[in-house]
């Protein structure tokens, strides 16, 4: 009977300690992104329109909105993966980010290297 005691007092701490450590998952509301937004980076100025469904563009600087690059994008909690295509959209190179905070004006968000981005929506 000790034995069974002890059995079950382990596999229930083993539980509490599992069940402690889980990070809570902090989820944002996707359509906040829906717009055209802003990115500031030094003396370059980016653009990402994000599109319901996971779609949208991408341009640079004074570069016309017609030669805007697609991008796919996905928020799942806090994960944002964006996908750059390429110009004849044939391949694309992921991008991975932690959201940290989006409102409907701003989007804040870091990746794993230490970087830390700040967009502005500036329209929707």
């Amino acid at each position: 009977m000790k034995r069974l005691v002890v059995c079950v007092l382990t596999v229930l701490s083993v539980s509490i300690m599992f069940n402690s450590c889980s990070k809570d998952q902090v989820s944002f509301d996707e359509s906040l992104l829906y717009g055209t937004w802003e990115q500031i980076d030094g003396a370059d100025t980016y653009y990402y329109k994000y599109i319901s469904g996971g779609t949208g563009k991408y341009w640079f600087n004074a570069e016309p909105v017609e030669l805007a690059r697609d991008i796919t994008w996905k928020l799942v909690n806090a994960d944002l993966t964006i996908t750059h295509k390429s110009n004849d959209g044939t391949w694309g190179s992921p991008e991975y980010y932690t959201v940290t905070s989006l409102t409907s004006t701003t989007l804040k968000f870091k990746d794993d290297f230490g970087g830390e981005f700040t967009q502005t929506k500036i329209s929707k």
